[in-house]
This record gives structure tokens, C-alpha cells and sequence, in this order.
């Protein structure tokens, strides 16, 4: 497992994006911010973290608030995902942990890193949802979905659209 040290170049520099990953030990949320405002940070670091998620066109968008920011989302497919197995469902009181990372996408350093508890419920029904989200047959046709996602919805109405709350 690789060591992430806040204040150490993690990546290349890369335009803003906003991902979501499992791994074999839990869910990776990865925010990639190009000059982070000092408020910014500050909600990354210590504001309430909200999470949520809905599927639609099989595929899963998650999506997190941070405090007074705004909503981001990150679309997943489990057949994109880094996980090697699957999470199964976790007993009553514990949900799969959430590493969130802050990273300035114009340096590619570390600002902001923090694990967050997901409940049990949510974890179930973010679970079930990835065990039971149909494959596609190319990636052109994932993408595809996901623009027309884009194209379709903004992230306050995909926010609004998802039942699914932790």
C-alpha cells in the first residue's frame, strides 16, 4: 500500500477532476483542485463530509460534499475499479472507510488527507448497487453514458436525484 504524506508531490500536475475508487481496503475519494482556496482546504480538512450516491445508465455516481462546498461528483463502474474483490455486506455497525485526498492538480501535492466512515446502510446499499451494476460491453460505451449524464443533469440535480444518503 503506498504512503501519502500531505505536503509531498503525489502525481503529475493534471487538470481539475474528481474520483472515485474502491480498493481491496476500503474506497478512495480523490478531488484533484487546481490552487486550492485556504477555504477550500479548510472544508476538506475539517468540514462535514456528506456523501451520496445514485445509478443511473449503469453507472454509479458518487458524490460528496465537504462543509459549505459545493457538491462533486465521480462517476464508477466496478469494472473500471483498481479493487481486486468486491466489499461484501458489512455487519451492523461498521461501513467501509472513505480515504479522502485534496490534491493540488497544478503541483500535484498532497493538501488535504482524511479517512471517513461511511454507515453501515449506506455501505449496503453503495454495495448492492456495485455487486449488481451490469457490464458494459466497451469502454467507448461507458463514457458514452456517462457524457450524456453530463450533458443531461448538473451536479445539484444529480445531488437532489440521489436517495441514497450516508
Amino acid at each position: 500500500m503506498p504512503v501519502y504524506e500531505v505536503g509531498k508531490k503525489v502525481c503529475s500536475p493534471c487538470a481539475d477532476t474528481i474520483q472515485f475508487d474502491l480498493q481491496d481496503g476500503g474506497a478512495l475519494f480523490v478531488a484533484k483542485l487546481g490552487n486550492p482556496t485556504k477555504d477550500e482546504i479548510q472544508e476538506f480538512k475539517q468540514g462535514n463530509p456528506q456523501f451520496k450516491f445514485l445509478q443511473l445508465d449503469g453507472v454509479i455516481y458518487f458524490l460528496a460534499k465537504f462543509g459549505s462546498l459545493e457538491w462533486m461528483e465521480a462517476p464508477f463502474h466496478r469494472d473500471l475499479s483498481s479493487a481486486t474483490k468486491l466489499p461484501t455486506n458489512p455487519p451492523e455497525g461498521t461501513g467501509l472507510n472513505v480515504h479522502v485526498m485534496l490534491i493540488d492538480a497544478a503541483t500535484g501535492v498532497l493538501t488535504v488527507q482524511r479517512i471517513v466512515g461511511l454507515q453501515s446502510e449506506f455501505t449496503r446499499q453503495l454495495t448492492a448497487a456495485i455487486i449488481n451494476q451490469p457490464s458494459f460491453k466497451t469502454r467507448e460505451s461507458y463514457d458514452r453514458s456517462v457524457l450524456i449524464t453530463h450533458m443531461q443533469y448538473s451536479i445539484d440535480q444529480l445531488a437532489n436525484m440521489a436517495k441514497n444518503e450516508n
